[in-house]
Order: structure tokens, then sequence, then C-alpha cells
């Protein structure tokens, strides 16, 4: 698994774009992006989205979320029911994913201090993969979004982005990453 998703990076479809919490900072390249320690201080956290062809309709969205250290984010391979964990909603139905998100370097187990859980939570800059499917040929526009709360600041974040396919080319556009309204997270 992680061979397949580290040979897929290099089979970039579209470019990505860096957002920051910092609404002033110019998109980035993932090239581009820094690491935790180079991140400025007044930022607390960048993501990423991009995404790349596997071949025919088979796509990967792919996402590097990078934090300061003593920040961290609830892995969304956790199975303890957490709210705020890693997300990526696609919203339409011309898209299909049956395959749940991986990362890169893997989440670590720790006890969740106010329920008293062991929940899977990343410690360090993440990379995210989720697989999906187009499931039309026809022209179309759908939207979605990434969404996390990065602890322990107890702040959601929102990344939307759109997917269009348009003459049988899949393009990404994506907006800045802002706060969202804690509620959004009931509606997960």
């Amino acid at each position: 698994m992680i061979h397949r998703f580290l040979s897929g990076l290099a089979v970039i479809l579209t470019l990505g774009s860096l957002s920051s919490c910092d609404q002033d900072s110019a998109p980035k390249t993932d090239a581009e992006t820094k690491t935790s320690s180079q991140l400025p201080s007044d930022v607390p956290c960048a993501l990423s989205l991009r995404v790349e062809s596997d071949g025919g309709s088979a796509y990967r969205m792919i996402g590097h979320l990078n934090f300061h250290h003593g920040s961290y984010v609830i892995s969304p391979t956790d199975s303890a029911g957490m709210k705020g964990k890693f997300q990526i909603h696609l919203g339409d139905s011309v898209l299909f994913t049956n395959e749940a998100i991986t990362e890169w370097p893997p989440s670590s187990q720790e006890l969740e201090y106010f329920q008293q859980v062991q929940i899977q939570v990343a410690r360090n800059p993440t990379m995210y993969a989720m697989p999906f499917e187009v499931l039309s040929d026809s022209d179309f526009e759908t939207s979605g979004h990434a969404l996390f709360v990065l602890e322990p600041s107890c702040i959601a974040y929102i990344l939307e982005f759109q997917l269009i396919q348009k003459e049988g080319n899949l393009t990404f556009t994506s907006s800045e990453l802002q706060e969202a309204d804690p509620q959004i997270l009931d509606q997960q």
C-alpha cells in the first residue's frame, strides 16, 4: 500500500495549492511547503490539496497537513468516534470512493485526556490520500471539502474545493484554509 501511495505521488494531474490559516500568504506548490519548524509562529497550520490520476477514471485526492510541534490532529483511521478527525468529503454522485483515507507517516495511539479512551493522532506533518473514481464521462462541476480540528486549540478548519470535468479533462481548484463553524462537525 505504501509503495503504491509513494509511486502514485509522482504522477500529478493538476496543480495543487497551499492554503494556510494566514489569509495573506501566496499560494505555493508542494515543493515549497514548509516543515512545521518553518511555519511562521502566527500561522498555526497549512493544508495543500491536489488531485492525481491513477489512470482511466481512477484518481486520488492528496493532502499535506502541516502544523507546529505540540499540535496534533485526530487521524481519519481513528475508530473511537471522536469528532473533528481529518476528513475529505466529495460532494456529488458523479464521484465514488469506497476506500478509506490513508496517511503517511502512520498515526500513533494515545490516551485522550477527557474521555480516557485510546485514539489515533497525527503529531507530525502528514500526507493523506483518498482514492476516488469519476463515474461520468459528461461534463460536471462538483464541490467538496477537507475538514479537521487542530488540537489542543480545538479550532475547526475547512478547505473547500471544486472538481470540474470538461471535455474529459478533470481540473481542481481550492479556496483558502479557514476557520470553520464548529457546528459543521455535528453534520459530519
